[in-house]
């Protein structure tokens, strides 16, 4: 059976593959110059830079992002703690997915839970079930609303197809709204017209049993492009440090589409959409049995869904500019003993860049979503009322101020929204920056986001354990069990963070550049829980976050660049009720290096830290993890890559799933990997 379904996914890239293979379209169709000159600014620039300096860019060359500001600026006049990760970067870090690939980001934390959960937080508050932290994939919100956090085994694009990753660390509300409450992760993939032609990636490991990647790239005429692509995933189950598998294996087939389209006066249309399967996520839960009692269960949960979605977009980067976005999905999840959830969602996003008086820069925006919840009561998990729709509406205006001409400037803000919990919220920001040259930026932000409840904090039903109500007063056993539950609460408070933030960022040489920022964070109605049967949620709360982030990039030789970071972060929380302090390392650092041995041969490693934290009188230790890999090309077309990972010291698991019976334990792991490009 097991290989029937990997035999299943495989198929779902060989069909693509012989579709694209009988396609009549001329994948070698060039691209015309003048599309070349009139092509958006937003990724005209980042893609020439990758095109002329393929490899080897300091972060200083970046030449622009787009999640701070909502339209292209300079990476050095973007005043926010924000890092840029290339699509070169992507590939030299052997990543297989994007929870691997944030681990090197400074004040973020990506912990692995099981062998396809993750647990990823900036600064602050990090768990399982993230909710302070907003994910959108070309523009579009990947976080599920039941909980506000992210289901990372389902987000698995091709990387090769990924243009950069843009993390914003710290808050984002003004421009994204309620989630982006403590950093915005925007994952931005490549035109179609830059992936012309066939990309074909496959291999095996240790822990990654078997993966594959295909993707064609086609042309409609002279304006008009395409890609079609499939990818398929087989994941080993871990085990737990006392013996014993963990019974979490996993594969997944995903596929999906991209058309780009330039139409009249530069105006670009783009229709893409995905869907993925998987019928076998599996997972062994802690069911309660008896008093107090547990018995651990074996059972393969399932995920399936889709998207579409259509933009256009008229030079936003320039006066008058406007881009209008809309997007359907629908989703269905089965996990955490068989509660099953459906979802679908529709949003809706305008954006216009509006000329106003002299040194001014306004942008303004409306977005609607709504989200459709269906849900199944489980063993152990249910939500009340089984069904349920949301909607928010939204809007925003953001004015650049130029105080002094090429040195004084400032941005402001904010965020209105409505939404189906609290009501109206009003999201602010101020920021102020000061380049005295074109090789430095000092910037200072204060901001006041909002995280709006979720359905899990709101509807949520969770049976924790069953009990016999004489045992638990003390006395002699009753002779039946009453379940002991988290319930949720439907008249909860939005939780509120004032954020002070200052940066300093500079090009100290043509091969060395510096990026530090610093944070205060002072929260407010924390959702937290009551010790009492029911166990049920409220803003009980306050937390402060005091912390540090700096980058050094450099590179001593032309064929040799090493990174490294450092982030420190104190957190305290202020309640009677419950331990719930926040859940970030203290200290973590990275080391990163990347070496052109021959124009065919590199070697590149990355060397994680991360300090010991403890949690609900949980410890989890310090940890090390090395990962090293060299790359061959023996041909133009083809690449040959082994990496090792986790080669340091297997450990036990960086973070914990409440429903399984221990942590998991870590090991070392090995994968091979080859790549045809033609």
């Amino acid at each position: 059976m097991m290989r029937n379904k990997q035999f299943q996914g495989m198929g779902i890239v060989l069909l693509i593959g012989t579709m694209i293979l009988a396609s009549e379209t001329d994948p070698n169709a060039p691209v015309t110059e003048e599309h070349s000159l009139t092509q958006n600014d937003r990724d005209s620039a980042f893609a020439v830079l990758l095109e002329d300096q393929p490899e080897m860019l300091l972060f200083m060359d970046i030449p622009e992002v787009t999640s701070v500001a909502g339209v292209a600026k300079s990476w050095m006049q973007s005043p926010a703690a924000i890092t840029v990760i290339t699509n070169e970067e992507l590939r030299r870090m052997g990543a297989r997915n994007f929870p691997d690939a944030l681990r090197f980001v400074p004040g973020l934390e990506s912990l692995r839970v099981s062998s396809h959960h993750y647990s990823v937080g900036i600064r602050s508050f990090n768990d399982l079930f993230n909710a302070k932290l907003l994910v959108l994939v070309d523009g579009r919100a990947i976080y599920n609303p039941i909980f506000g956090g992210v289901f990372w085994d389902i987000q698995d694009l091709i990387l090769e197809d990924v243009d950069r990753i843009e993390v914003i660390r710290g808050p984002g509300a003004t421009l994204w709204g309620a989630n982006a409450f403590n950093g915005v992760i925007n994952i931005i993939t490549k035109r179609a017209d830059k992936t012309q032609g066939t990309y074909m990636a496959g291999g095996v490991g240790t822990e990654d049993r078997g993966f594959g990647d295909l993707r064609y790239g086609g042309a409609f005429g002279e304006k008009s492009w395409y890609r079609v692509w499939g990818k398929y995933s087989n994941r080993a189950d871990y085990e737990y440090p006392f013996g014993g598998t963990t019974h979490d294996d996993w594969d997944m087939s995903r596929g999906g589409w991209r058309i780009d389209s330039e139409l009249p006066e530069n105006t670009w249309m783009t229709f893409q959409g995905d869907f993925w399967h998987s019928d076998r996520l599996g997972e062994e839960l802690l069911v309660p049995t008896g008093h107090m009692s547990f018995t651990p269960t074996v059972k393969d949960g399932r995920a399936s869904g889709g998207y579409a979605l259509f933009r256009f977009d008229r030079d936003l980067v320039k006066e008058n500019g406007w881009s209008l976005q809309a997007y359907y999905e629908r989703s269905l999840r089965a996990e955490f003993n068989e509660t099953e959830i459906r979802r679908d969602t529709i949003d809706i996003d305008f954006r216009h860049h509006l000329p106003f008086l002299a040194g001014h820069d306004l942008l303004w925006g409306l977005n609607t979503r709504m989200h459709k919840h269906v849900s199944d009561e489980g063993w152990s998990v249910a939500f009340d009322p089984e069904r349920r729709t949301t909607c928010k509406i939204s809007g925003f205006v953001q004015d650049t101020i130029t105080l002094v001409e090429n040195e004084w400037f400032t941005m402001v803000g904010s965020k209105f929204e409505h939404n189906s919990y609290t009501g109206v919220e009003i999201q602010p920001s101020v920021r102020l920056w000061w380049t005295p040259d074109e090789n430095q930026v000092v910037w200072a932000a204060v901001s006041r986001p909002v995280h709006t409840p979720n359905r899990l904090d709101s509807d949520v039903r969770l049976t924790m354990a069953l009990v016999d109500p004489g045992i638990m007063m003390g006395g002699p056993p009753m002779g039946f069990l009453m379940p002991f539950q988290l319930q949720g609460n439907d008249n909860l408070d939005s939780e509120k963070l004032t954020a002070y933030e200052v940066g300093y960022r500079v090009n100290i040489a043509d091969h060395l550049a510096w990026d530090t920022a610093g944070y205060f964070y002072d929260y407010e109605d924390i959702i937290t829980f009551y010790r009492n049967n029911p166990v049920m949620f409220g803003n009980l709360s306050r937390a402060k976050s005091l912390g540090v982030e700096s980058t050094l990039d450099y590179r001593p030789f032309e064929d040799l660049r090493l990174l490294a970071n450092y982030s420190y972060n104190h957190s305290s929380m202020e309640t009677d009720i419950v331990d719930m302090r926040p859940k970030t390392a203290q200290h973590m650092a990275r080391l990163g290096a990347f070496w052109d041995i021959t124009d065919d041969l590199e070697l590149n490693g990355m060397l994680y830290y991360n300090d010991k934290r403890n949690r609900h009188c949980a410890y989890y230790p310090s940890f090390v993890r090395l990962d090293v890999g060299i790359t061959w090309r023996p041909t133009e077309n083809l690449e040959l890559a082994l990496w090792g990972q986790n080669l340091a010291d297997e450990h036990p698991g960086d973070a914990y799933d409440p429903f399984m019976p221990d942590r998991i334990e870590i090991p070392k792991a090995l994968y091979f990997q080859a790549t045809l490009r033609f």
